[in-house]
């Protein structure tokens, strides 16, 4: 024991073991220490002093605190076992009841149970131990979902392949580009049509007075069609002397007149 009445906290790296050393009187050494030997009966209780021993834990718990905590609560109870069997050792006989344990009986029963939290305490510490999910080990990943892919495979001969690539020459070459015709109202049918609805009173018409409105081919001509074949109709008619055209102003309508 060091510096008076203060304990001594003993740390032990390796095996990351602490104890209480006590100094009193008739007993120097560690709490668990005094407990066995208590149960052997190698160490007189009546000569440890109860006060001293509450002083130095009490010390010691204020070192505890700053190394584990968790001792601090084990070591209070050993204390208080060591202080209620030095009681009943100093109790006479005739004053414990018959229903009491007896102290000898007591400090087994508080090695067992020593025995068990340290037991509960390396569990503890084991299970700890054990890798961590998110840390050491990792879960698998969602499986991807799968589709099944057909391969196609061939079996073909070069005789074959020559085959098949002569009947795909062959398929291009057959295409011929056609032109479809166009419906057209032709010159010739625009000047028969003016020579028969031109009148000789001498009025003038509307070109689109001379606008078919049927047509005996299967695709009529459009519009434009023909009013373009009317207007080059009239203009060689025109240079012929059959008829006049004229047109007041610029992009207004045409108008024919028989000559």
């Amino acid at each position: 024991m060091k510096n008076g009445d203060q304990p001594e906290l003993v740390i032990n790296d390796e095996h990351e073991n602490t104890a209480l050393i006590l100094d009193l009187d008739g007993f120097g050494g560690p709490l668990h220490l005094l407990l066995s030997l208590a149960k052997e009966q190698k160490v007189d209780l009546l000569r440890i002093s109860i006060s001293k021993l509450v002083d130095q834990y009490l010390a010691f718990v204020q070192i505890a605190k700053r190394e584990r905590i968790d001792l601090a609560a084990d070591y209070l109870v050993m204390a208080s076992w060591l202080a209620y069997l030095k009681s009943r050792m100093l109790l006479p006989k005739t004053e414990i009841k018959n229903d009491e344990m007896s102290p000898q009986l007591l400090s087994s029963h508080l090695a067992w149970r020593l025995k068990r939290l340290e037991a509960m305490r390396i569990a503890g510490n084991k299970v700890l131990d054990l890798p961590q999910i998110g840390q050491d080990i990792f879960v698998r990943g969602e499986v991807d979902e799968t589709s099944n892919q057909s391969l196609a495979l061939f079996d073909a001969d070069l005789l074959e392949l020559l085959q098949a690539y002569c009947a795909k020459r062959n398929i291009s070459k057959q295409k011929v580009h056609k032109v479809q015709p166009w419906a057209v109202y032709s010159l010739e049918e625009a000047r028969v049509n003016l020579k028969n609805k031109l009148s000789a009173d001498g009025a003038w018409h509307d070109l689109a007075r001379f606008v078919p409105k049927e047509s005996a081919l299967a695709k009529k001509p459009t519009t434009s069609s023909y009013y373009a074949s009317l207007l080059a109709a009239g203009l060689e008619m025109a240079k012929q002397g059959d008829l006049q055209i004229r047109q007041i102003a610029t992009y207004d309508n045409l108008y024919l007149k028989k000559t």
